[in-house]
């Protein structure tokens, strides 16, 4: 047995027992997965470490949390969801047997193209479930923000062990080894919504300074994630939907001035550090090496040469520049399938297993034929058309939304996803449920009530 697949192994059985949990204490079960779900690596550098054969460490949890629903199933309630649901619920039974269908007719093969498709779907049955068994469960706001507290401090320093020892064999990886994002750097964000709206809720469970803290924290996992459309998903939030007036608007602009000046200086700076670091030395071994092996004259010089430019920042370069052409290299794999659609394919897409040829993955040593692109509606216009497209868009925004009841708060959650699906494809990230379990567990927090709350039989809308 290797050691990755051990540390797989134990981190699983971790994940299993804690879903176990629930069936003796629910609350202390949901507050151990959350911790455990934002401290662990849920990043696709690190799969290799919390995912065997496709399936991934919190996935054991989600079997116990799935167990426990059947068993305990209250065939009223469900009855009830299922009749206020049934449009909604014949579509998607008849899209899914339709796309079902097509894996037959088209002798689409059992591999895991097919097996990848079905993780999104494994994503949301894994949230809605979730969802139900939240109903009623008593979780005090405060434990979920020191949990966040404890959380991110981890979260930051064991990027800053991964940037020291650079254990990445990955081209990629090694040379963006100065961003890091997983599942927490979206909780990070979307605390940051929440807390925009309910600071005072906050404020009662918490001292001012500690909840400082954790927004500061959480600033920093998003710096250290790079990742640009962060910045407009937010300040659309931070000055369109966030209510403004003369007084805060000084102070919003000041601090929108100093988080962008901050992701600048940090994408200038830290490449740098990296460069020093770890490339520099890179460089004069391989130059000792090929001079040990003889190696020609023209190769050499070739490595001198770079060694004498030193750092070349191309992520500061074309931070801001070039972003038309980035779409363009983002969306284009996907062109040839648009390209191919019949009409029909149009309303309905290409089905299960549709992949999309990226022939960059190939210096990394990846297979070209992927599952995604950059972009969630791309992706899913691709593979089920415009009507799975907006059916799935429904059941990702009702359940973000479960447990929100500010409206001005459920459109900022719903337009930060909104953005960040033109480059990302969200519900194939491996961290994705760990932003779902964390919005619904602290707004749940936020809102309980001793008195059961009304209107539960359903969550969607």
């Amino acid at each position: 047995m290797t050691l990755n697949l051990f540390i797989y192994l134990f981190i699983s059985c971790i994940s299993l027992f804690t879903g176990l949990l629930y069936f003796k204490d629910k609350s202390k079960s949901l507050l151990i997965f959350l911790f455990i779900a934002l401290v662990l690596p849920t990043s696709n550098q690190h799969m290799f470490l919390t995912s065997y054969q496709g399936v991934y460490f919190y996935d054991y949890y989600f079997l116990a949390l799935i167990i426990y629903y059947i068993i305990n199933i209250d065939f009223t309630k469900l009855k009830n969801s299922i009749l206020n649901n049934k449009l909604i619920l014949f579509i998607t039974t008849s899209l899914l047997l339709y796309y079902t269908s097509l894996i037959y007719l088209n002798t689409i093969p059992f591999d895991k193209y097919l097996l990848r498709d079905f993780r999104p779907f494994l994503l949301l049955l894994s949230a809605l479930i979730f969802i139900e068994l939240l109903k009623n469960i008593r979780i005090k706001l405060d434990l979920i923000l020191n949990i966040l507290f404890y959380a991110f401090i981890l979260k930051l320093l064991f990027f800053v062990i991964v940037f020291l020892i650079d254990p990445f064999e990955d081209p990629y990886y090694q040379i963006h080894l100065f961003r890091y994002r997983d599942g927490t750097t979206f909780v990070a964000a979307l605390f940051l919504i929440i807390f925009l709206f309910k600071k005072q809720d906050m404020l009662v469970k918490i001292s001012k300074i500690k909840l400082n803290i954790i927004v500061l924290l959480s600033m920093l996992i998003l710096i250290i994630s790079n990742l640009r459309i962060l910045l407009p998903a937010l300040l659309f939030v931070y000055f369109i939907v966030h209510k403004t007036n003369l007084d805060n608007l000084f102070r919003k602009v000041m601090l929108t001035v100093i988080l962008i000046s901050t992701f600048i200086g940090y994408t200038y700076v830290m490449p740098l550090i990296q460069y020093n670091l770890h490339e520099k030395e890179k460089t004069i071994l391989r130059i000792k090496n090929l001079e040990d092996k003889k190696i020609s004259k023209v190769r050499i010089d070739k490595e001198k040469s770079k060694l004498s430019k030193g750092s070349t920042n191309k992520r500061y370069n074309s931070l801001f520049k070039g972003i038309i052409q980035s779409l363009d290299d983002r969306f284009s794999p996907a062109m040839p399938n648009i390209k191919s659609m019949t009409n029909l394919e149009l309303f309905l897409g290409q089905g299960f297993a549709t992949t999309f040829e990226i022939p960059w993955f190939k210096y990394r040593g990846l297979d070209p034929q992927h599952n995604q692109i950059d972009s969630t509606y791309i992706t899913f216009f691709v593979k089920y058309g415009v009507v799975g497209l907006m059916l799935i868009l429904i059941l990702f925004i009702n359940i973000i939304c479960a447990n929100i009841h500010d409206k001005a708060l459920k459109v900022s959650v719903i337009s930060f996803y909104l953005i960040l699906f033109l480059v990302i494809s969200t519900l194939y990230q491996p961290g994705a449920i760990i932003h779902l379990v964390f919005i619904n567990i602290i707004m749940s927090s936020i809102y309980y009530k001793d008195v059961k709350v009304s209107n539960v039989n359903s969550f969607i809308v």
